[in-house]
């Protein structure tokens, strides 16, 4: 139950459905999902962790902020430094088992076009897709690195 509130909440994130900067009223999530405030506030703090919402004391949560143009700059430029790194090193560590699981995860992001909720569902596939890419590369630094800027 807490990975499918998750799920819900994140494909209302990417999707917009939950605009940035806006005020998330557990209460309503919960009525709107047939569950309890539990699996919210769960979803709510893995989200938090991820920079996708943050949390206010004595307030509650809200939807992060877009970036600003010259933050999205820098991200790209950070991304183009590790990410080249990662690719690399995963290709001299690839092994058959790895690339299999590129190629299913590379499957069911081509099988999603058309969903209505599809983008959330890309976006959480194509992070597995990058975090597998990292791993295999062998530097954890640089795989804890790329899955933290990886939401944005």
């Amino acid at each position: 139950l807490g990975d499918e509130v998750y799920n819900a909440l994140f494909a209302r994130l990417m999707s917009l459905q939950i605009p940035p900067d806006s005020r998330i009223k557990i209460d309503v999530l919960a009525r709107e999902l047939g569950v309890s405030q539990t699996p919210i506030r769960e979803a709510l703090a893995r989200l938090e962790n991820e920079g996708l919402v943050v949390k206010t004391h004595l307030i509650g949560y809200r939807a992060a902020s877009q970036l600003s143009a010259k933050q999205f700059e820098d991200l790209y430029d950070l991304r183009l430094l590790l990410e080249p790194y990662a690719a690399e090193k995963a290709a001299e560590n690839m092994t058959p088992e790895v690339l299999d699981v590129l190629r299913g995860l590379e499957r069911e992001m081509s099988a999603g076009e058309g969903d209505e909720l599809a983008y959330g569902r890309f976006a959480q596939l194509d992070k597995r897709f990058h975090d597998v890419i990292a791993r295999t590369a062998g530097n954890t630094l640089v795989e804890e690195a790329l899955a933290r800027l990886h939401t944005h």
